[in-house]
Order: structure tokens, then sequence, then C-alpha cells
């Protein structure tokens, strides 16, 4: 009997390591494909709106509205995807067009952009793992032309780099 139950408990444990490997994969596999996302979404110049929600919420697993203290209306809507610790921040209008987007990763956020309610990017940025704009940005017209680059050292915008264009 004895020698049943250490048996028993070792084929459980195995079992529970196995399973916690495939969720694990599973896990990076569903961040693989998050990151290749947010790659592709936030260096595009102009973006579809159904399309990206689609694909937000395949990729995500939770839906809930921001609750943050902040002025911009409507609040915008958190897709959550718990296994990753990460998240998509999206504001829409009242027409469901996307006018800003942010991703977050283990509570920083990585990226952001915002856009015209035909989907041209109006500014995008980067940021740090800390969540401060860091690095080049690139603002543009409604038409797709540069309106402004500039560049961001740590959240703040150093303006010796500003440079708009006519």
């Amino acid at each position: 009997m004895k020698y049943i139950i250490v048996y028993l408990l070792s084929n459980v444990m195995l079992f529970a390591c196995d399973n916690s490997k495939k969720a694990n994969d599973n896990d990076q596999h569903r961040q693989a494909k998050i990151s290749a996302f947010c790659k592709d979404i936030f260096n595009s110049e102009k973006i579809n709106s159904k399309a990206v929600l689609d694909n937000i919420h395949m990729l995500t697993d939770k839906k809930m509205t921001d609750t943050a203290d902040y002025v911009r209306e409507p609040k915008a809507t958190l897709f959550i995807s718990s296994s990753t610790n990460s998240h998509f921040q999206v504001f829409e209008n009242p027409k469901g067009k996307i006018t800003a987007l942010a991703y977050y990763l283990n509570g920083k956020k990585i990226n952001i952009a915002e856009y015209y309610t035909n989907g041209q990017v109006m500014c995008k940025f980067t940021t740090t793992n800390e969540g401060l704009r860091n690095g080049h940005y690139a603002c543009y017209k409604e038409n797709g032309s540069f309106r402004q680059l500039g560049y961001y050292l740590n959240g703040k915008e150093i303006t010796d780099s500003l440079k708009t264009i006519e």
C-alpha cells in the first residue's frame, strides 16, 4: 500500500509539472504573438480599427472599462492577457474608430500611438522599461505626411531636437 501511494504521488507530481510546462509554453507562445502584433501595429502608418480590435480580442482574455482617473472621454477599454501580464488600452470614438492605443507589459507602458479617425497615425512614441517616453517620436498630418519629429529623454522632450515640418 505504501508503494502504491508513493507511485501515485510521483505520477501526480510528474503530471502537474508537465501541465505547468505546457502552460508556460502556451504563455510564451501567446506573448510572442502579442509582441509580433505590437511590432506590426506600432510600426504601421495607418491602421484598420476593426481589424486591430479583432486581433486584440483574439490575443487577450478579459475586457473591461478603464477606471483610472483621467480627463479623456470616453474612457478607454482595457484588453487584458492575464497569462502574459500584459494589456492593451484602447481609446475609441463613438463610431468605433481607435483614437489612441497603448500596450503595457508587466505594468509598464511599452508603446503608444494616437490616430486620426481615418486610421492614419497622428503620433507614435516609444517608452523606457519604466514607462517613460524615450527616444525619437514622429507626428503626422492626416494625409500621412510628416508634421513633427522630436526626441524624448526619460519622459522629457528635448526641445533642441524638435523639428516641425511645414
